[in-house]
């Protein structure tokens, strides 16, 4: 081919990608593996060991969904970059372009954020801001990135939960206990006396004086912070009881799910009847009572007035002068 041609051809097809936008720049720029790192869906958020193992690998024009090593079949994708925000959407090969799975991203260097419109209508998002409408948001990162990010945070959770953990040791006494919006007070309190935290254990006291211990761990960079209980006398498959926690100074509020599965989204109980709200405070310290030493006069507290000692020294003595009427013989004055 003559160099005038080949350089007319270039051009044309540099001018093709212009007017089309960004789609080859993001097509490049997104191929190779993503890892999930977080998932809201029908807005409960997941991460952590929840959507470890989830990724996604762009080659060419397929995208492969992989879960823990194994992959999944591939999906056909197309970009339209030029729209505001970008689209994406998604289709199963034997599916038709009308049935695709309608989206949106932003690309930002090792961060990609996706959202995706569920439900019957599957209606494209408008933004990546959890709405009314069924969504699916998913952020995923650079392998390399994704490591690095847990690794700060796994520092970060470590740092928190010692502090948190250090405030929690020692007796909280059970104030109220609320299931299903219910709360009970002083009667019963379902048996509970207190919670003792006695380092990474957790010891459930009751009235009758039978215990119930449990390791737990803590997560205070969530929010709501999240305590997991595992109840020391549980099958070895047993599912951690998820929950959350926030400590206010002698206060200490817990909401458990005992049946394992889903944590709490707040402290409410009210139509949810897995769930177990605790309210705690730390024992209050009974009155000091010094009694001063043989031979030395009681001494009155500090602050105490010339008025009030006045009073009570006027009190004693017009009740031993009652006292000595009383018993003195008739005649004597």
């Amino acid at each position: 081919m003559p160099p005038r041609r080949l350089v007319t051809l270039t051009v044309c097809l540099l001018a093709a990608g212009t007017a089309r936008g960004d789609a080859p720049t993001d097509v490049q720029a997104l191929q190779g593996k993503w890892e999930l790192v977080a998932l809201e869906m029908f807005g409960e958020k997941f991460t952590g060991e929840h959507i470890a193992g989830i990724t996604w690998t762009f080659q060419g024009d397929k995208l492969i969904p992989g879960e823990r090593g194994r992959t999944r079949d591939a999906w056909a994708y197309k970009l339209d970059p030029t729209r505001s925000p970008k689209e994406i959407d998604l289709r199963r090969d034997d599916k038709a372009e009308a049935e695709a799975d309608p989206g949106i991203y932003v690309l930002e260097g090792d961060t990609l954020r996706v959202a995706m419109g569920k439900g019957f209508k599957k209606t494209r998002p408008k933004d990546l801001t959890p709405g009314k409408d069924p969504v699916e948001l998913l952020v995923f990162m650079r392998p390399a990135a994704a490591a690095a990010m847990r690794a700060e945070k796994a520092r970060q959770t470590a740092a928190a939960a010692e502090t948190d953990t250090a405030a929690l040791q020692g007796e909280w006494t059970v104030v109220s206990v609320e299931h299903q919006g219910q709360v009970i007070t002083e009667v019963a309190k379902r048996g509970l006396k207190s919670f003792i935290f006695d380092g990474s254990k957790v010891i459930q006291a009751g009235e009758d004086g039978r215990t119930s211990a449990a390791t737990y761990t803590l997560d205070p960079l969530q929010m709501p912070k999240a305590i997991d209980l595992t109840l020391l006398d549980a099958p070895p498959k047993a599912r951690p009881m998820p929950g959350v926690y926030r400590l206010e100074g002698d206060t200490l509020r817990l909401c458990i799910n005992e049946h394992g599965q889903g944590r709490p989204p707040d402290f409410q109980t009210t139509g949810r009847d897995k769930l177990i709200t605790y309210v705690l405070e730390r024992p209050k310290a009974p009155p000091i009572v010094t009694e001063p030493p043989p031979g030395e006069p009681e001494k009155f507290p500090v602050g105490t007035t010339a008025a009030v000692v006045g009073g009570v020294v006027l009190v004693t003595v017009a009740v031993l002068v009652a006292l000595r009427l009383r018993r003195a013989p008739a005649g004597e004055g």
